[in-house]
């Protein structure tokens, strides 16, 4: 698939917006992988509930 950043971006938000359902108690995270090996980015949507947390990330800068 070849298309622009700005195609891509404007689909991902697209897709969001139809699908996406704010819950309460609910985190939301949204990851960017670079994956190199493809030369392609991928893209996750994490979601915990307030209880189910495994445990909590650090982001080292």
């Amino acid at each position: 698939m070849t298309e622009s950043v700005k195609q891509a971006s404007e689909l991902i938000l697209k897709r969001l917006k139809e699908d996406f359902k704010p819950q309460l108690n609910h985190r939301y995270r949204l990851m960017v992988v670079d994956n190199v090996y493809d030369d392609t980015y991928n893209f996750f949507l994490d979601i915990q509930h307030k209880h189910n947390r495994v445990g909590q990330f650090r982001y080292i800068v």
